[in-house]
Formats: C-alpha cells, structure tokens, sequence
C-alpha cells in the first residue's frame, strides 16, 4: 500500500529540535523549578520543625498569593495582546 516510512521522518523530526536556543531554556526553566521547589519543601520543613507555625502558614499563604497574581498578570498579558 504505503512505502513512506512514518518512523524514519519522526526520528528526523525529533533529531532536528534538539539544537538552538528552545532545549537550553527548556533544561533552565527544568532545573530552576527543581531547585526552587527544593528550597521550598526545605524552607516548609524548617519552619515545621523549628515550631514556627505563624510564619510557616505566612509563607503558605504567600505562595498562594503569588500564584495567582502570575496567573492573573498572565491573563490580562494574555487578553491584551490577543485584541490586537
């Protein structure tokens, strides 16, 4: 029926995208997401066994908040530049 090699083009494909400038920032933002949740889970755990509960619903609370001042900032980013 078909002679065309689906796989062979794949392994071109996925061959070509591993240069430039995409790959390294993708291993970047990889790594910065593991260290920073690292130092979170770290810092959570500090203030746990410390017994400093205030401080430790505080940075709770303000990983909350900016999480969803990212979101919302990106939403509006999202829904101005999308009008034009």
């Amino acid at each position: 029926m078909d002679d065309y090699d689906y796989e062979e083009e794949y392994e071109e494909e996925s061959t070509e995208n591993k240069s430039g400038i995409i790959p390294i920032l993708d291993l970047i933002a990889t790594w910065f997401i593991r260290i920073g949740l690292g130092i979170g889970v770290i810092l959570l755990l500090y203030f746990m066994f410390s017994g400093k509960f205030l401080e430790a619903i505080l940075y709770i609370i303000g990983l909350v908040f900016c999480y969803f001042f990212g979101y919302f900032f990106m939403f509006c980013l999202d829904t101005f530049l999308s009008k034009n």
